[in-house]
Parts: structure tokens; C-alpha cells; sequence
């Protein structure tokens, strides 16, 4: 998972799916990584997550809260980096791609997912 170093400690109270989000860290424009006390996940804003990501991929890996989906740091976390791999450093993608294999093998049969993990193992060996 990526590291950024600009945070954005939360003013006011918001929630997500494991709690008061304690920090935000931009990743672009309609993502972002929150974190809680003692978890956190990518943010999507609803339409740019229904934009990029298939039905099914909302429904087994995403939570719904709000305005956006959330995707938990620990295992959906790949999805959001092999849709957006621009955002993500390099070697984020063959662990990205080992997840998906890991947690989420009956996304594999989703076109969507296995052109973005196939571009990712590609460039990986540039």
C-alpha cells in the first residue's frame, strides 16, 4: 500500500465503515485513504466508484456509507490500486495483483479486473 506525506487531520466529525476517520490523505480527485483510530481504506466517491468499478466488484469488495464506497486497507485496497494504477507507486501492482488472487479470485473472471491486473504485471517489468 502506498505511503503519502500529506495528511489532513479532520475538523469535524466523520464516520466510516471502522469508525471516526481520524485523518485523511488525498490520493486524487474523488479518492482518498481515511483512517480511524485503529483502521482504515480508500475512500471512492460514489460516481467515479459506479464509473469504474463493475456491480460485482462494489458488491464483494466495497462498503457503501454515504457518498461513497470503501475499501478496506487490508484486502480491497488492491482493486482501488489496479483500477487507478496511476496513483499508486510501481511496486504496489504485483501485490495488488497477488491480493486480488488472494481475497478476491471470483473477481478474476471480471474483465475489468483481469485487464487492469494484466496492464499492471506488464509495466511491472518494464
Amino acid at each position: 500500500m502506498p505511503s503519502y506525506t500529506k495528511i489532513n487531520k479532520v475538523g469535524h466529525k466523520q464516520s466510516s465503515p471502522w469508525g471516526l476517520v481520524q485523518s485523511i490523505t488525498p490520493v486524487c480527485k474523488g479518492i482518498a485513504f481515511v483512517s480511524t483510530s485503529s483502521h482504515g481504506g480508500y475512500r471512492v466517491a460514489q460516481g467515479l466508484a459506479q464509473a469504474k468499478f463493475s456491480p460485482q466488484e462494489l458488491a464483494v469488495a466495497a462498503i457503501r456509507q454515504g457518498n461513497y464506497y470503501y475499501f478496506e486497507e487490508d484486502c480491497a485496497w488492491c482493486l482501488v490500486c489496479l483500477t487507478f494504477p496511476e496513483h499508486f507507486p510501481r511496486e504496489a501492482w504485483d501485490d495488488a495483483v497477488s491480493s486480488v488472487n488472494h481475497w478476491f479470485p471470483q473477481l478474476l473472471q471480471n474483465a475489468t479486473v483481469l485487464q487492469n491486473a494484466t496492464h499492471a504485471q506488464r509495466a511491472a517489468t518494464l
